[in-house]
């Protein structure tokens, strides 16, 4: 039995995870001592690559158990899932900046081609993202169809290594600021597509299924060894990193019902705060001006006041933008 509930609170925690990330970089209002916070801190900007791994994930499990032939019904769902929300936290922003944006950023935000232009003229810096995930949808019918194909598979996975550790070796020397750092973003959602594969095969699930508690461990501790020795980020070295969150998402997957983990992980708040973690994700910067407005000078209390509009924000355009246009869609 593959628990793919289990994963919907680690949305959360990623997305909190790049929320702290931004604040504290932004804010500069705490200092730590403690060098392991100040690690997890400082790479909350790797939780993207997370997001991207569980969406190939995730989509190749739903069109496994329930496969919709019809793409363009698909793709209109995945529309509707994501742009409400997108335009919503798109217009805040531009409302919010402290001079209004220019036509061309503007133009390219609302058609979430921000990643393609010169300095990225992002208005809501964190919706990059979801550009990279409306060409992931794009591609992904071809994606799913092709990766039936053992050479296609092998071809393209290989690719990905060789590619990929060159990418490690050499980090950023010769692919910094170029066309194949895009190719590293999809390479994630690649990776989560064939990790769903992965779970077809017998002595993978089996393996899984035995040892998925020992793999959880080796996943944390590898993950965070790699971030505390080297640099890593979206576009260079993240191969370890894939690799890493990879084994997390499926020794998650084998997490039996019964179980601590599992009834912490699909209780009712962690379902509610998985379910929000996009809006939460994509309203940080607008709410992050926002709670600007109530700037005290005690710390605490300012980071309480912006989680605070954050959440309340998160879960009103979740039940009242994101749901029905998820129901609309599904017409």
């Amino acid at each position: 039995m593959i628990n793919t509930k289990i994963l919907t609170f680690t949305r959360f925690i990623a997305a909190f995870w790049v929320v702290l990330f931004h604040f504290f970089a932004n804010t500069k209002l705490v200092n730590f001592n403690f060098p392991l916070i100040e690690i997890i801190l400082n790479n909350g900007n790797l939780a993207v690559i997370y997001f991207f791994i569980l969406s190939g994930f995730i989509l190749t499990h739903v069109e496994l158990l329930n496969f919709q032939s019809n793409w363009s019904f698909f793709l209109k769902k995945r529309f509707f899932r994501l742009y409400p929300i997108y335009f919503v936290a798109l217009l805040m922003s531009s409302l919010l900046l402290n001079s209004p944006p220019t036509l061309l950023s503007l133009i390219t935000n609302i058609l979430c081609l921000q990643v393609f232009i010169p300095n990225w003229n992002t208005i809501n810096s964190p919706s990059w993202s979801i550009g990279q995930e409306f060409i992931f949808y794009l591609l992904f019918p071809l994606l799913f169809k092709y990766s039936k194909s053992k050479i296609i598979s092998y071809t393209l996975l290989i690719t990905l290594s060789v590619f990929g550790l060159i990418d490690f070796i050499f980090f950023h020397t010769y692919f910094q600021n170029s066309l194949p750092q895009y190719f590293w973003i999809i390479s994630s959602f690649i990776f989560g597509i064939y990790l769903r594969k992965m779970l077809n095969i017998q002595w993978v699930f089996n393996a899984l299924n035995k040892y998925h508690a020992p793999l959880f461990l080796i996943a944390i501790t590898s993950f965070f060894l790699f971030i505390s020795f080297f640099q890593f980020n979206f576009f260079y070295g993240n191969i370890f990193i894939n690799i890493s969150f990879g084994i997390l998402i499926l020794s998650l997957t084998m997490v039996k019902k019964e179980t601590i983990v599992n009834k912490l992980f699909s209780s009712k708040l962690a379902i509610f705060l998985g379910e929000i973690s996009y809006a939460i994700y994509i309203f940080q910067v607008p709410i992050y001006f926002i709670s600007k407005y109530f700037y005290t000078h005690r710390p605490r209390l300012q980071f309480a006041i912006f989680i605070a509009l954050l959440l309340f924000l998160s879960s009103m355009a979740t039940k009242f933008i994101e749901r029905p246009f998820i129901a609309y869609s599904k017409k």
